[in-house]
C-alpha cells in the first residue's frame, strides 16, 4: 500500500509545542477532504474564518489530559465552584487562569473529567493498555512526497503498544451502531489512516502490519467504554483519502488559488444513489 510519509521520526512535544509546529495535523487535511479548498484557505492560510473551541472540543482534551497525563492535568486544572460562566466571578476566573498558564473551569466540568477517567480506570483491559504502553502521546513529524512537493506532516498517538495504534475517544453513545456512524461523520476512519501512515513511516514498518484501537468513553452517565478496532475496510480508503488530500494541497498551494470544481461553473447535478427509493416510499411505488 502507498504510504506518502517518509523521513518520519519520533520527536519529544508538548501539547503547546505541537500546536505551534508548522507541519500540516490531520485535522486541517480532513478539512480540505471534507470542506472543500474554500473552507481550508479561509481557516488554515488567510484565517478569515477564525477556529473556534466547542466546549465539546475542550471536554475532550480535558478527559484526554485527565486519562493519558493525570499530572499534567492536576497541575492546569483550576476548576472553581460557580453556577453558571456568565458572571463577574467566572470572567475573573477566567482571566487569573489564562495569566497564569491554567485551565479555568466548573467544578461541574471538572466532576464529569474525574468520573470519565474513573470509568476508564475500571476497564481493566483499556487500563492495562494505558499501563504498559510503549508510548503515550507520542508526536511524530515526516515528509509527504506527493505531485512534485514536500508536504512536512505531524501527528500525535495517544497510545502506541506492540504494534497497534491506540486512540481514546470521548462520545455521546458508545454503541457500535452510533460510534459506527462517528467514525463517518468525524472522519475517524481518516485519522486511523493518517496515524498508522506516520506510526509506520516512523518505525520503517508497512501501513497493514499495524493495528488502529479506538478506545470510546462515554461522556455522561454511566460512562461505558467500548474497545473498537478499526479493520483495513475503514482505512484502507483512507490512506488513498490522505494521499489524494496532500496532492490537492500541494498543487493549490504552489497556484495559490484554492477553488472547488463546482464553484461558479455550471455542473450537472446527479442524484444520490437513495434517491429513487426516497420517492418511492414517498408516493408507495405510484
Amino acid at each position: 500500500m502507498g504510504n506518502v510519509f517518509t523521513n518520519a521520526k519520533a520527536v519529544e512535544m508538548t501539547v503547546e509545542e505541537y500546536n505551534a509546529a508548522p507541519q500540516l495535523r490531520r485535522s486541517a487535511a480532513w478539512t480540505r477532504f471534507d470542506k472543500g479548498p474554500e473552507i481550508y484557505e479561509a481557516t488554515h492560510v488567510t484565517g478569515t474564518i477564525p477556529s473556534e473551541e466547542t466546549q465539546a472540543l475542550r471536554m475532550g482534551t480535558w478527559i484526554h489530559y485527565g486519562v493519558l497525563e493525570p499530572d499534567v492535568w492536576e497541575d492546569l486544572a483550576r476548576p472553581v465552584k460557580l453556577p453558571t460562566k456568565r458572571s463577574k466571578s467566572w470572567s475573573e476566573h477566567e482571566e487569573e487562569c489564562k495569566a497564569a498558564g491554567k485551565i479555568a473551569l466548573l467544578q461541574s466540568e471538572h466532576d464529569q473529567v474525574a468520573a470519565v477517567t474513573n470509568a476508564f480506570r475500571r476497564c481493566k483491559r483499556a487500563q492495562h493498555w494505558l499501563e504498559t504502553a510503549d508510548a503515550i502521546e507520542k508526536t511524530i513529524v515526516a515528509e509527504a512526497n506527493v505531485a512534485g512537493q514536500v508536504i512536512g506532516v505531524k501527528a500525535r498517538l495517544d497510545i502506541r503498544r506492540r504494534g497497534a495504534v491506540i486512540d481514546l475517544k470521548s462520545t455521546a453513545e458508545p454503541t457500535p451502531e452510533s460510534f459506527g456512524k462517528s467514525i463517518t461523520s468525524y472522519g475517524y476512519w481518516y485519522q486511523a489512516a493518517w496515524y498508522l501512515m506516520a506510526e509506520a513511516a516512523a518505525s520503517d514498518m508497512d501501513v497493514e502490519e499495524l493495528t488502529f484501537v479506538a478506545l470510546a468513553v462515554e461522556k455522561t452517565e454511566p460512562h461505558r467504554v467500548a474497545i473498537y478496532e478499526l479493520g483495513p475496510e475503514w482505512w484502507m480508503p483512507g490512506v488513498d483519502a490522505v494521499r489524494w488530500t496532500l496532492e490537492q494541497l500541494a498543487r493549490e498551494q504552489e497556484a495559490g488559488t484554492w477553488v472547488s470544481e463546482w464553484n461558479g461553473r455550471p455542473t450537472m447535478l446527479v442524484p444520490p444513489p437513495w434517491f429513487e427509493s426516497f420517492v418511492s416510499d414517498r408516493t408507495g411505488g405510484a
